[in-house]
């Protein structure tokens, strides 16, 4: 009976999040990186590598970081967080599980498209790779 009713209160948050949301944005270039975009996302790393067993809430500053990215070119890069990439780049574990459910928590709405464009790519790289650094040859 109790597990009903979890399932019952995701769908009415799901289907909530859905009706409410606004009509996918005008795409434009997608970034050449994505370490800009999840600078922006920074407020949501505590909650995306927490150990605890208890699921808190996200900070009102990471909903509201997460929003802006999915309704700009820049949700691409959310691919990164999707595929479990990020944990490389961050140097420590990201709970897939909260990577799931943070767009439930925060009620944003991830637009069927951005997982086409996951699968389907291009996705930027997280950091641009350097040029070669150009050395004197010797003869």
């Amino acid at each position: 009976m109790a597990i009903t009713k979890v399932y019952a209160f995701i769908f009415l948050l799901i289907a909530g999040a859905v009706a409410a949301a606004p009509p996918p944005p005008n795409y434009s270039q997608p970034p050449e990186e994505c370490m800009p975009t999840f600078q922006e996302l920074n407020e949501c790393i505590s909650f995306l590598v927490a150990h605890d067993s208890v699921i808190g809430a996200p900070t009102s500053g990471c909903c509201s970081a997460l929003r802006d990215v999915v309704r700009s070119p820049a949700d691409v890069c959310l691919c990164h967080a999707i595929g479990n990439d990020l944990s490389e780049s961050l140097l420590t574990h990201v709970d897939p599980i909260r990577v799931a459910i943070l767009p439930l928590l925060c009620t944003t709405y991830l637009p069927p498209t951005l997982l086409i464009k996951c699968f389907l790519g291009p996705v930027p790289p997280i950091t641009r790779p350097r040029p070669p650094s150009s050395s004197p040859t010797r003869n």
